[in-house]
């Protein structure tokens, strides 16, 4: 007996893989220097979601697999992105209420940058998804 392919399990499959290249690509660029650059110049604002970026890849590959139904469920990436939201929140409010000005006013200031790109924004994100997202895996 012949199965129907699936090909938009497929899809969303490679789609998740192509987001999570483009998030750990962009991420990269984070770190690098300015003359080391590896998304060209109208993409490099893109460097900023790259974390978020790579974590919605996972989230849309890991929704294929049929375990994921139980794991992966509209509350649970709710919360979850709403408790990255806090801690980000938390973090940047630690720091305006300890910074002085001073020496290590510039490091405070970095820590709740990165703070906001590598846990805010990729909760945000997840909210986000987690309202788009329909309540049970999707078969195709």
């Amino acid at each position: 007996m012949k199965t129907k392919p699936q090909t938009g399990r497929c899809a969303r499959s490679c789609g998740g893989v192509i987001l999570i290249s483009v998030g750990i690509v962009a991420t990269l660029d984070l770190d690098d220097v300015a003359t080391a650059r590896t998304l060209p110049l109208p993409l490099q604002d893109l460097m900023w979601f790259g974390p978020a970026l790579a974590l919605l890849g996972g989230l849309v590959f890991a929704r294929e697999f049929p375990r994921a139904e139980r794991w992966l469920t509209r509350g649970k990436i709710r919360v979850t992105g709403l408790v990255m939201l806090a801690v980000s929140l938390v973090v940047w409010l630690c720091v305006l209420a300890t910074d002085r000005g001073g020496d290590g006013s510039w490091a405070k200031g970095m820590m709740a940058l990165q703070s906001s790109i590598y846990v805010g924004l990729p909760g945000l994100l997840l909210t986000l998804a987690s309202f788009v997202l329909r309540a049970g895996r999707s078969r195709s």
